[in-house]
């Protein structure tokens, strides 16, 4: 039984296609972070590079952790290896803006993004694949799709 609010199977596959065939990076992390990771629009605005728990392992970055605090508490959230090809793919996008902050996502003016941005990014992706009914915890309800990811990332 799915839960109440969450994407239907047919409403999922209509957003991932749509993801794939824009092939715009910083959608697909803000919806892989939101839906993998589970974080709420505030924490995902306050979110920086630095809370990426970075790790070199010959050489390669690896990101297997978000680090943020909640209630005076560092929290470590394990990051699925489809979602940290995908952030991969982000950081070698951002590292080419010249940025003033070190906030992961950013608008368009290179401010860091606003709950009230985030939010009418994603809404304006459900109007455009007519999800009208979809809301932003429907996004929170849905697995991360690993097939997704690997035609997003290699296609």
């Amino acid at each position: 039984m799915m839960r109440k609010g969450t994407l239907s199977k047919e409403e999922y596959d209509k957003l991932s296609d749509y993801l794939v065939e824009d092939k715009n990076i910083k959608d697909c992390l803000i919806i892989g972070i939101l839906s993998s990771v589970r974080l709420g629009l505030k924490d995902l605005t306050e979110l920086k590079v630095s809370n990426l728990l970075v790790e070199h392992e010959n050489g390669e970055f690896q990101c297997k952790n978000i680090v943020i605090e909640r209630k005076g508490k560092l929290v470590n959230l394990k990051v699925e290896e489809d979602l940290e090809r995908v952030i991969k793919e982000y950081l070698t996008f951002r590292c080419y803006k010249d940025l003033p902050h070190d906030y992961l996502l950013f608008s368009e003016r290179k401010q860091p993004f606003t709950r009230s941005g985030i939010y009418r990014r994603i809404k304006r992706i459900f109007v455009e694949i007519d999800l009208k009914d979809a809301s932003l915890r429907s996004i929170m309800g849905i697995k991360w799709v690993t097939s997704f990811l690997v035609t997003f990332l290699f296609n």
